[in-house]
């Protein structure tokens, strides 16, 4: 009887200990480790920096276009050169001042001077323009000369003028004359007729010159 009970008694303890066993083992579970935290790099916009630029204000280099075949760049022109030569062409003067001293022959045409005067066996100067003035930027190899020749009574003056000027090509609105100068014999007291090409002018030695020009 005693061997019931003891018995008995045990039995319920290995139960109550298989028990326990039993729940500790399967009746918790064992929680999973917390995934590592990995920080973000910073953005631009993060930088310490204040005066750092932000992405969308930084400037985006656009590549440029290549030129399509199809499309050949157009290349720039170079002038075209037309050369002018005149012969006994042009307004014609007479003046007895220095060559530096007038701008040109044109200018004295229309504007007289009723001071120019000649005095006997005085040498004068003749003032040859060509037929057009020219554009500083769109002229060059200019050259002009004349000679005057006494015969008798006459006084007989010669030019010829070269230049070039460019055509098609902008050109500044500056218009220079294109003018020679040269020196007549010393004049003796009379009356002459000066020649230049088919135009022609009498003078009086002694007299004015303000008149002496071809027209």
């Amino acid at each position: 009887m005693v061997c019931s009970d003891v018995c008995s008694r045990v039995l319920q303890l290995a139960v109550v200990a298989w028990l326990l066993v039993l729940v500790g083992c399967t009746g918790r579970e064992v929680p999973a480790p917390p995934p590592p935290v990995v920080s973000a790099p910073p953005t631009p916009a993060e930088s310490s920096d204040p005066f750092a630029a932000k992405a969308e204000d930084r400037p985006v280099e656009v590549p440029a276009p290549a030129p399509s075949a199809a499309e050949p760049a157009t290349e720039k022109k170079a002038p075209t050169w037309v050369a002018h030569d005149e012969h006994d062409e042009g307004v014609m003067c007479l003046t007895s001042r220095q060559p530096t001293e007038v701008t040109s022959a044109a200018f004295q045409a229309r504007r007289p001077d009723p001071r120019m005067a000649v005095k006997a066996n005085q040498a004068v100067f003749a003032i040859v323009d060509a037929t057009r003035c020219v554009s500083s930027s769109c002229s060059r190899n200019q050259k002009h000369a004349c000679k005057v020749e006494l015969s008798g009574s006459e006084l007989r003056v010669t030019s010829h003028a070269h230049y070039e000027v460019s055509e098609g090509g902008p050109c500044t609105e500056d218009c220079w004359a294109v003018n020679a100068s040269c020196r007549t014999p010393k004049l003796k007291p009379g009356t002459y007729t000066v020649r230049h090409g088919d135009k022609s002018f009498p003078i009086t030695v002694p007299g004015s010159l303000a008149q002496a020009c071809t027209r």
